[in-house]
């Protein structure tokens, strides 16, 4: 515009590309900012929990009703079940009265979500892209789910809540340089206590597909790359849990008998019993890092510990 050559006063108002009828009007001595919260939180709006809605869907399923969780709307993807999702939609205003702990609740009591990942070539010829639900997404886990379950299953997650901001107790040449560290017990709380500074995302959370913290993320990429496998290999902090771990299974196994242990550390790492073959390998591995009593040391567990971690059925949901 000119500024010497002003235009007409433009009053307060909302996005038109997201209005709908009978918006309420905005006094001109007023900020809009309560018109606003009240606006985007209204049940009648036709967009804000259709959104929420779809990108819980989109983390508990991998993919959205709506596939387009950055662009919900006309220029996106159409709803693959739009009865479904406009039911959720009002189950989560009018009777979850917007909170997100019994949606989510509710969806993964569901048959849907309780479905196994098996693959099924007749299913697959007519639904390749399991956009009608005959099969749960098969799902690596988030940087965040993956960092925690480390520590959960080494025994070392400090699972009580923070209360205070971190940033507050970090002295300022702590986040100077390239070689800056959390310090203390930081790293043993769950990671959504964690800091987020955006020249400093852990090297955890940035080889597993974090968030850009500058940016609005709808839907995380999902990426397989060999620095993945390398950093569960090599990670003191990888190690560390492992070592943590094996600690555990000492105590937990009388006379650090072989087969027990390997059972235990599939249980608790893979989540199912080892199969036979699996059984027979690992022990024999075991066996053959000691000759006679007391059995295999703590180092020796935690290298199958470390093992088990990299595997890809530790990183993924089935």
């Amino acid at each position: 515009g000119v500024p010497s050559s002003p235009g007409d006063t433009v009053p307060r108002g909302f996005l038109q590309v997201a209005s709908f009828p009978n918006q309420p009007k905005v006094d001109s001595s007023q900020s809009g900012r309560l018109e606003l919260a009240r606006w985007i939180a209204s049940p009648s709006h036709p967009l804000t929990a259709r959104v929420r809605v779809n990108r819980v869907w989109r983390h508990l399923f991998g993919q959205g009703l709506v596939r387009t969780a950055d662009n919900f709307g006309a220029t996106g993807e159409i709803p693959s079940h739009p009865e479904l999702l406009d039911w959720l939609a009002d189950r989560f205003v009018n009777t979850h009265q917007w909170r997100l702990k019994p949606l989510i609740r509710e969806l993964v009591l569901s048959h849907a979500y309780r479905m196994e990942s098996t693959y099924r070539a007749a299913a697959a010829a007519v639904d390749p892209e399991n956009r009608l639900l005959w099969r749960q997404n098969r799902r690596r886990l988030e940087a965040e789910e993956l960092r925690d379950s480390l520590l959960a299953i080494s025994g070392q997650l400090d699972t009580a809540p923070d209360s205070a901001g971190r940033l507050d107790h970090l002295p300022l040449t702590d986040l100077q340089g390239n070689d800056s560290k959390w310090i203390g017990d930081w790293d043993l709380k769950r990671t959504v206590y964690q800091p987020i500074v955006r020249n400093m995302v852990d090297d955890v959370l940035e080889v597993f597909d974090f968030a850009d913290p500058s940016t609005s993320t709808g839907e995380r990429s999902s990426t397989q790359v060999a620095p993945q496998a390398l950093y569960l290999l090599n990670s003191p902090f990888v190690r560390a849990a492992a070592d943590h771990t094996a600690i555990r299974l000492a105590r937990e196994i009388p006379g650090r008998e072989v087969e027990p242990l390997v059972r235990r550390a599939f249980e608790w790492i893979i989540n199912r019993p080892p199969s036979p073959g699996e059984l027979a390998d690992l022990s024999a591995y075991l066996e053959l890092q000691f000759e006679g009593p007391p059995g295999p040391t703590d180092h020796d567990i935690g290298k199958l510990c470390q093992a088990l971690f990299a595997s890809t059925q530790f990183q993924f949901v089935d």
